[in-house]
């Protein structure tokens, strides 16, 4: 019988049993990313993934999936890229930036490339 079944032969109280259930499930949940993509056409696609390298190469045809607007903007590249928690919290963030006026987006796409290109970089943004 597993910790989640309600197996208490390690003595743990009914907290600790729920706190090691959460840990283990946060321990095994995927790291997401918010990203934004240049297109051929100068135009930016926002999305999240799980697997930045993945996704990309399915944003070029290279993996099947991808989107259909990437697909014919061909080829596509990484120009932002930042983690968050969980995708919820992705979601939420990729939806704010996606409502950016383009030169909104210009100007956070400059900063990453800027802050990476000084070794700056950070993946995780507030």
């Amino acid at each position: 019988m597993s910790l989640e079944e309600g197996d208490n032969s390690l003595g743990m109280s009914v907290f600790a049993i729920h706190f090691y259930v959460r840990f283990e499930q946060k321990k095994m949940e995927p790291m997401w990313y918010v990203y934004v993509a240049k297109c051929k056409d100068s135009t930016f696609y926002t999305g999240i993934t799980t697997n930045i390298e993945r996704r990309f190469k399915q944003h070029n045809g290279l993996l099947a999936g991808g989107a259909r607007y990437t697909s014919a903007r061909r080829p596509v590249e990484l120009v932002y890229c930042e983690q968050a928690p969980d995708r919820a919290a992705a979601s939420k963030r990729e939806y704010q930036v996606r409502k950016l006026p383009r030169p909104q987006k210009q100007q956070l796409v400059q900063r990453y490339i800027t802050e990476a290109e000084n070794g700056q970089a950070k993946t995780t943004e507030a």
